[in-house]
């Protein structure tokens, strides 16, 4: 991945709020929002330059697809039929392989001062998988402080759609050091155990008596390094929870701030799941402005299905029919606390 590439750069912006996004990847580059000494903070980790992200193995800012997180073996079955993926990550599909949505340009299809829609087709077969499939992904800001990610799908077979963003948040600044005093609260009740190569075992547990617990706020340093087999075996937390609420209504799923910067981020989506990554295995390296990166100076909250929900049918299912137009939202909106 070493010949250079050409993607172009997109501002939205509404009231004192604004993103940067690129068609490589239709990946956000920046939002900057107000923190409470009155300075713009950029909330999201990155870099300067698209070769950058061509090249990181992060997925700073990358929408994922056509499926978020891991398959077990980068194998399932759909229509009687035994699908293998490509796989990336102990012998696992992660993110869908190696040839993900967000090492590929998008269409841009329109632009307005705070929105842009970017597009995709993926042929039949592409990453393993049937079905010619058209995507759209459209960015909007608000004045409220809202960068709403609207996802669009339809397909001519049978395919799976688990679309995501994978944008690494440090509500200090990107350059900000690490995320342990950042505060979260997840309306979550129960998380997915995961087994080695953090595959989920199908059990889901409760949340309750455990360092899993955010349904009040808690520091994300506060617990982290407990005496805790599952923590211990991801190195922190990198597990996935399950919404309260009805999936496929819109409602809020998590809250974040610092208390040092008072932003403060609210987490809305219609999808089942989130994915909690509080960046424990992110490589020391050259980021944005010549901040060093390195684990936990940022943290990721991925709306999802279930990980290898494909083989597990007891689990809500990310699986697209044939003709069937699909539409998900996430957002998060920005504020001061």
């Amino acid at each position: 991945m070493s010949e250079t590439i050409t993607a172009k750069k997109y501002t939205i912006s509404a009231g004192n709020y604004s993103a940067v996004v690129t068609d490589f990847g239709a990946t956000v580059i920046s939002i900057c929002v107000p923190a409470a000494d009155g300075s713009t903070r950029d909330v999201v980790l990155g870099y300067d330059d698209i070769d950058s992200y061509k090249n990181g193995r992060s997925h700073h800012g990358a929408v994922i697809g056509r499926n978020g997180n891991r398959i077990a073996n980068g194998r399932f079955t759909l229509g009687g039929k035994v699908i293998q993926m490509p796989v990336n990550e102990n012998g696992n599909s992660l993110h869908s392989g190696p040839d993900g949505y967000e090492y590929r340009i998008w269409k841009t299809e329109a632009q307005t001062p705070d929105s842009v829609v970017f597009s995709l087709h993926s042929p039949d077969g592409d990453q393993g998988l049937p079905g010619s499939l058209d995507v759209c992904v459209t960015y909007r800001i608000s004045e409220d402080g809202t960068l709403s990610l609207t996802y669009e799908g339809i397909s001519d077979a049978d395919t799976i759609f688990n679309m995501t963003n994978h944008s690494y948040f440090n509500l200090d600044g990107h350059d900000g050091k690490d995320i342990h005093d950042h505060m979260l609260q997840l309306n979550c009740s129960a998380f997915s155990e995961v087994a080695a190569g953090s595959i989920p075992t199908g059990r889901h547990i409760d949340v309750q008596d455990t360092v899993f617990d955010f349904r009040t706020p808690h520091a994300i340093g506060e617990r982290i390094g407990a005496d805790d087999a599952q923590l211990k075996m991801t190195g922190g937390y990198d597990h996935n929870f399950f919404a309260d609420g009805t999936p496929g209504e819109y409602r809020k799923i998590a809250e974040a701030w610092s208390p040092a910067s008072g932003i403060r981020m609210e987490v809305f989506t219609d999808l089942p799941c989130v994915q909690f990554y509080a960046g424990n295995f992110i490589r020391e390296e050259k980021g944005k402005g010549g901040a060093v990166y390195g684990p936990r100076r940022g943290f990721c909250l991925e709306t999802q299905y279930c990980p290898d929900a494909v083989n597990r049918p007891a689990e809500l299912q990310p699986f697209l029919k044939a003709g069937e137009k699909v539409c998900s939202r996430t957002a998060y909106k920005f504020s001061l606390r």
